[in-house]
């Protein structure tokens, strides 16, 4: 179930240790700046800020992104370790903490980002997908009457908890997350580009900041999610907890 949200922080998710999870994690990043740059050829417009994204060192950190950095997941110009010195350079505002930096990374409009990857997909809309079946050497995608819908070589399931309702997938140990995020005027116009601190927030754009995220356990995984003000107030003590000057201003 892909974000609803107008903002999407644009970086990798890396470990220090070569496992399948960062070796993974690696690869899409540079196949996703490759997809990026295509569409930035292709005039494609995703309502992107290529800004960078600063990961801070936050309660005892700098090891393990350091370790990160050394790894050789990415190399520069993908990824840099930088001191609080040069980690205030990049942002535009006094940090305490060192960083990992990612310079092609950023934000932008999940939705956008989603229209532009399937542009040159045929589409079934408003299909009710029931299941999968392998047939002639490839994937069957039926609907609730068992029908074929369409025919696939790989199919790639992205509906979130709804997966756990078809009877190919509920066997997989799935459990359902809500998340929240903020907006907050603008109070730091010198912020250059995005901090991750835990949660994370945004430059400056349309004259808000996004601060994000909650990501909470739910037992309703169907039911609708209404707007928390705990929520909000989590977010903003985050903040606060991480970057105590720049909440001040």
């Amino acid at each position: 179930e892909a974000s609803g949200n107008s903002v999407g922080v644009l970086m990798p998710r890396l470990t220090a240790s070569p496992n399948v999870d960062g070796r993974f994690y690696a690869a899409a990043w540079r196949t996703m700046l490759d997809h990026l740059e295509e569409f930035s050829d292709d005039g494609i417009a995703l309502s992107r800020n290529r800004c960078g994204v600063l990961q801070l060192a936050v309660d005892g950190d700098d090891d393990r992104l350091k370790a990160i950095a050394e790894s050789g997941a990415l190399p520069e110009p993908l990824l840099f370790h930088v001191n609080a010195t040069e980690a205030s350079e990049i942002a535009g505002v006094a940090l305490a903490q060192s960083a990992l930096y990612f310079p092609q990374g950023g934000w932008l409009n999940p939705k956008l980002l989603c229209a532009a990857m399937a542009r040159n997909s045929h589409l079934e809309m408003n299909k009710n997908v029931n299941g999968v079946r392998r047939a002639g050497g490839q994937w069957e995608v039926l609907d609730d009457q068992s029908r074929t819908i369409t025919t696939a070589n790989i199919v790639v399931f992205a509906n979130a908890m709804n997966a756990t309702t078809m009877p190919e997938l509920n066997w997989l140990p799935l459990s359902a997350r809500r998340g929240q995020i903020s907006f907050l005027k603008a109070q730091a116009a010198n912020l250059r580009c995005v901090l991750g601190y835990g949660g994370y927030i945004t430059p400056a754009h349309k004259e808000r900041h996004c601060l994000g995220a909650t990501f909470d356990w739910t037992d309703d995984a169907f039911g609708e999610q209404a707007v928390s003000d705990d929520d909000h107030t989590r977010n903003y003590n985050d903040l606060a907890a991480a970057l105590p000057s720049f909440a001040k201003t």
